[in-house]
């Protein structure tokens, strides 16, 4: 527990061996376009003169789609002697959501590159 000060509030521990500080000075707030944030500029860092940014992929149901024909997949497998109607559709679905997943991240690649 925290020692108290004379008015009653909690004092700061005192600062070890600084185990906590940050590698650099960018706060940990900043974001890409603060000028606090370091952007190394072209041709240096490991980044090959990407700086700071960050991609992120656009929004995509093919990930849901693919989960969907996963489990109908699975729940197919039950009564697949009797039956293989559920298994057959499962596989269609997770190979159109796989087909799809791929199709849009090649789209995106070449978009990048």
């Amino acid at each position: 527990m925290a020692e108290q000060t004379a008015d009653g509030s909690a004092a700061a521990p005192p600062p070890d061996g600084n185990d906590d500080a940050p590698l650099d000075d960018v706060p940990h707030d900043a974001t890409p376009g603060d000028s606090a944030v370091r952007d190394d500029g072209p041709g240096d860092g490991a980044h090959g003169g990407l700086g700071d940014t960050i991609h992120m992929p656009p929004n995509s149901y093919w990930p849901l789609v693919t989960a969907i024909g996963v489990a109908v997949t699975l729940v197919g497998l039950i009564p697949i002697l009797e039956n293989p109607i559920g298994f057959i559709v499962g596989l269609v679905i997770l190979l159109a959501g796989i087909g799809g997943w791929v199709r849009d991240a090649r789209k995106e690649y070449k978009e990048l590159h």
